[in-house]
């Protein structure tokens, strides 16, 4: 029973992880597509979702195991199974010669060559909120929606999506945002253009796998020996300590998330692994000073 917890716990975040990495994956409007195109798609992601196993998922069931009564030297050999489980489905779904980013280009380009045969002169681009559009006696352009501004339309003559789909340039590039209320409307006309800061597909391709991994893997042990020491000092009950590690291991992916959309490399891999860890005595620090303020509170209660 002492083992079963902590492995739920890992289990349901795992669950989590791959879940959201579907919803993602749905996103694509692929529906009609042959399975061979899915799988470049897919590995990233899988990939994604075992990182974060390991970032939110080991701390979070160690911790809580060993509250519930694990001893050290198991939650210790509990912690390096799971690790291992998740440094290995990182790792083996990651595929740096297939980048999804190279695929989706050639399906922008085939869109493109198939835009002028078609009946309605328009081909829907998958991956992206765009299409192509052919006018007769005039070049094909590109049409879409701005990533975050709904109500912003661009057209361009070319597109071009990083190996990470993080990053998106177009050439002729053309905006319009229409007029809400009393703002007028915009029109903007640029040779170029690059929208930046897009949810990497995966691992950003400026990131080495081996960086990647090894920085979770720091992320998940400071977290676990900053962890294990406060639940010993503190006594801490299971769902606090579960608490715990799903907080930390949650604040130290979002900002390795942050990270990722900023695209700074591996200087923000490596600032981001002691998060978790100092998110942990942030936590203990604000209960221990919640308990305290509730005891005074009830010893003020007890004199009035």
């Amino acid at each position: 029973m002492r083992l079963g917890r902590p492995l739920v716990v890992f289990a349901l975040v795992l669950a989590s992880a791959l879940l959201v990495s579907w919803s993602r994956l749905r996103e694509l409007a692929l529906a009609d597509a042959p399975l061979s195109l899915w799988v470049p798609f897919a590995r990233p992601l899988l990939s994604a979702s075992f990182e974060m196993a390991l970032i939110v998922g080991v701390p979070a069931a160690v911790l809580s195991g060993w509250a519930a009564g694990l001893l050290l030297r198991r939650a210790i050999l509990l912690a390096l199974v799971l690790i291992a489980i998740s440094a290995v489905g990182a790792v083996g779904f990651d595929r740096a010669d297939v980048a999804p980013g190279r695929l989706a280009q050639e399906l922008i380009e085939a869109a493109r060559s198939s835009c002028a045969k078609t009946r309605e002169r328009r081909v829907a681009i998958p991956l992206l909120a765009a299409a192509w559009v052919c006018t007769p006696g005039e070049k094909s352009r590109v049409t879409g929606s701005v990533p975050g501004v709904p109500l912003a339309r661009f057209r361009a003559a070319s597109l071009t999506v990083s190996d990470d789909l993080h990053r998106i340039a177009l050439q002729g590039f053309e905006l319009e945002v229409p007029s809400v209320g009393e703002r007028p409307a915009l029109r903007l006309a640029a040779r170029s253009a690059t929208f930046r800061g897009l949810a990497p597909w995966g691992r950003p391709s400026n990131v080495p796998l081996a960086v990647r991994i090894f920085a979770a893997l720091l992320q998940a042990g400071a977290t676990l020996v900053v962890g294990l020491t406060i639940c010993r000092w503190l006594t801490l009950g299971f769902p606090l300590a579960l608490v715990l590690g799903l907080g930390a291991g949650l604040a130290a992916l979002l900002v390795q998330r942050l990270i990722d959309r900023l695209g700074t490399g591996v200087t923000g891999q490596l600032l981001a692994i002691p998060v978790g860890a100092l998110v942990v005595v942030l936590l203990t620090a604000a209960g221990l000073a919640s308990r305290s303020l509730y005891r005074r509170v009830a010893r003020r209660g007890a004199g009035w």
